[in-house]
């Protein structure tokens, strides 16, 4: 797997969650990332549209 340092957010608990800068290591689709020996979903932002 892929290692990177990035900045996560915990939003769950609004927009001043708890926060951490670390490793994380992404799945081979890329939709998974992993920190901390946990699985995140990464999803996208509501308010990210295409445009067409």
């Amino acid at each position: 797997m892929k290692s990177k340092i990035m900045y996560i957010e915990n939003k769950s608990y609004g927009h001043h969650g708890p926060a951490w800068i670390g490793f994380v290591e992404f799945s081979k689709s890329g939709q998974t990332v992993y920190f901390h020996n946990k699985a995140l979903k990464k999803l996208k932002p509501w308010y990210i549209r295409k445009s067409f």
